[in-house]
C-alpha cells in the first residue's frame, strides 16, 4: 500500500513538473538561439545538410529533432510545434535523473527530492520550453547516468554500452555532457574492466567522429568559423572568479534556492565520504567554472546538477536520524521549499502576468531586480516574452508591393529577420518596427530620429497594452 501511495505521489509531481513545461509553450517569440535552429529548416525545409551541421558550434541533434518535426509538419513559425519534443525531452530527464538517483543510493526518498529540486530549477525549467540542445543533452545524460548506476550495481557489460551509446547522443547535442564524467569514470574504477573501458571509447568515437572531424577541420584547422566565439567562452584563468555564476543563478533562481543549497551542502559535510563521487563530480565542475571558463552563461546548469544530489543526499539522511514519528517535520520542511521553488518558476516561466525579466517580478513579498540592456546582453532563454511577431509578418506581407521595402528595428536582429522575408537596413522605403520592451532591451521604439514615418498599425496586447508600432517610410512611390 506505501510503495502505491509513494507512486500515486510521484506521478502527481511528475505531472505538475510537466505543467511548468508545457503551460502556454507557444506563448513566446522564438528567442535568437531558437532562430539558429528554425532559420535553416524555414530557407531549406526539412533537408540534411551536412556541411551545415559541421559548421555550427554545437552537436547536431537540435538540428536533427527539428529537421525531424519539420518533416511531419512544414510551418516553422509555429513556436509551440516545434518546441512540444524538447519540453517531452526535458520532463522524461526528470523521470531519468529519479531513476538514476534511486539506483545509485538504493533511497527513493533522496531519488524524489532530487528529481523534484532538479525539475522545478529555473534553468531546467526555462530549457524545456525553448528550441535548443539542453533539453536533449539532459535526457541523454540521464539515461546514460542511469543505466551506468546500474551497471556498477549489476556487472551486465550491456547496461555499461548502452550507456556509452547515451553519452555519445549527449556528446552529440552539446560539449556540455563532459561534466557527467566524474561519474562514469568512477563507475569505470569501481568495475576495473579494462576491455569495457576500451570498448566504450571505440564507441563513443565511432559515434562521434563523423560529426567532430568535420566541425574540426571547419573550425579550427581552416580557421574559417567560430573560433573567436570559443576564445571568449573559454580559457584559462588565474583567479577563482565565479560572479558570472552567481548571476546567471541569481537571474533564474533568484529566491530561496541558493540560501537552501548551501545550507545543506554544508551540513552534508557529515556524509561526504559516503557520497564521494557526488562531491568530487560537484568540486571538479566548480573548478572548471572557476579557472577555465571565461563566460559560462547558461552553462551553468551543469555545476547545479551534481549540487542538488548533494543538498538531497543531505537532507534526507539528516531526517532519517530522527525517530520516526518525528519526520514529519523535515517532510514538511520540504514540501514547503518545493512548493515556494514551484511557484517561483510557474511565475517567472509560465505566468503570463509579468514578462519577467523585462519586467520585475513579485514572487510572494519577494521583488525581483531590475534589469536591462547593460546587464542582461544575451542567454535570456526561456522567459515569456511576445511581441506578436507573426502578426507583424503577417501584416507586412499584406501590404502592397512589401518586397520591395526593406526595415529596421529596435528589436534583436536575429529574431526579427527571422520572422520578416524582407531585408535589415535602412533605405528610402521601409518599415520600422518599434517594440516597446524588446528582447534586446533597447527601449527607444518610437525612433524620433527617423523623419517622414507615419503609423499604419498598433500592436497591442488583451488588456489594451501597445506591444509594438510599425511605421512606413516611403519616399518613393
Amino acid at each position: 500500500m506505501k510503495d502505491k501511495v509513494f507512486i500515486g505521489i510521484l506521478l502527481m509531481l511528475l505531472m505538475a513538473l510537466a505543467w511548468l513545461r508545457f503551460s502556454h509553450l507557444g506563448y513566446s517569440d522564438y528567442i535568437p538561439d531558437e532562430t539558429t535552429v528554425m532559420t535553416h529548416y524555414r530557407d531549406n525545409g526539412p533537408v540534411l545538410d551536412l556541411t551545415y551541421l559541421a559548421k555550427q558550434r554545437k552537436g547536431p541533434m537540435q538540428w536533427l529533432i527539428a529537421l525531424t518535426t519539420n518533416f511531419f509538419y512544414r510551418n516553422v513559425f509555429n513556436e509551440l510545434v516545434f518546441r512540444i519534443p524538447f519540453a517531452l525531452a526535458n520532463v522524461l530527464s526528470i523521470v531519468f535523473f529519479y531513476k538514476f538517483l534511486e539506483e545509485h543510493t538504493k533511497n527513493k526518498h533522496i531519488a524524489l527530492l532530487g528529481a523534484f529540486l532538479f525539475g522545478v530549477n529555473g534553468f531546467m525549467v526555462a530549457f524545456g520550453r525553448v528550441v535548443q540542445y539542453q533539453s536533449l543533452n539532459l535526457l541523454f545524460s540521464s539515461i546514460s547516468l542511469y543505466l551506468f548506476a546500474r551497471y556498477m550495481h549489476e556487472g551486465d557489460s550491456k547496461l555499461c554500452l548502452y550507456g556509452t551509446l547515451f553519452f555519445a547522443f549527449s556528446l552529440l547535442s552539446h560539449w556540455d555532457a563532459v561534466f557527467i564524467l566524474p561519474y562514469i569514470i568512477y563507475v569505470f574504477t569501481k568495475q576495473q574492466s579494462f576491455r569495457l573501458i576500451i570498448l566504450s571509447l571505440l564507441l563513443t568515437l565511432v559515434l562521434f567522429m563523423p560529426f567532430f572531424v568535420p566541425f574540426a577541420l571547419f573550425n579550427f584547422v581552416q580557421g574559417e568559423h567560430h573560433q573567436d566565439y570559443f576564445e571568449t567562452r573559454v580559457g584559462v584563468r588565474n583567479e577563482l572568479n565565479l560572479s558570472q555564476v552567481r548571476f546567471k543563478n541569481t537571474l533564474y533562481n533568484p529566491f530561496l534556492f541558493t540560501i537552501f543549497c548551501v545550507f545543506m551542502l554544508v551540513i552534508s559535510l557529515v556524509w561526504v565520504r559516503k557520497y564521494l563521487i557526488f562531491w568530487l563530480w560537484f568540486v571538479t565542475a566548480l573548478a572548471v567554472f572557476a579557472f577555465f571558463v571565461r563566460s559560462p552563461g547558461t552553462h551553468v546548469y551543469n555545476l547545479l546538477i551534481p549540487l542538488i544530489i548533494i543538498v538531497a543526499i543531505g537532507f534526507v539522511e539528516l531526517a532519517e536520524l530522527l525517530p520516526l514519528d518525528f519526520r514529519i517535520i523535515p517532510a514538511g520542511l520540504a514540501a514547503v521549499v518545493c512548493a515556494f521553488l514551484y511557484y517561483q518558476s510557474y511565475l517567472i516561466f509560465a505566468d503570463l502576468k509579468v514578462q519577467y525579466p523585462w519586467e520585475s517580478e513579485v514572487v510572494f513579498r519577494y521583488r525581483t531586480k531590475n534589469y536591462d540592456h547593460g546587464t542582461l546582453t544575451n542567454n535570456i532563454i526561456g522567459f515569456p516574452h511576445s511581441r506578436h511577431w507573426p502578426e507583424i509578418r503577417n501584416f507586412i506581407q499584406s501590404w502592397e508591393n512589401y518586397k520591395n521595402y526593406t526595415f529596421t528595428t529596435n528589436e534583436n536582429t536575429a529574431m526579427a529577420s527571422f520572422y520578416l522575408d524582407i531585408e535589415l537596413q535602412t533605405s528610402q522605403n521601409m518599415f520600422v518596427i518599434g517594440v516597446k520592451d524588446p528582447y534586446s532591451f533597447i527601449s527607444d521604439y518610437k525612433f524620433s530620429q527617423i523623419n517622414g514615418k507615419r503609423t499604419v498599425k498598433t500592436i497591442r496586447d488583451e488588456d489594451n497594452n501597445t506591444l509594438a508600432k510599425i511605421y512606413v517610410v516611403e519616399h518613393e512611390k
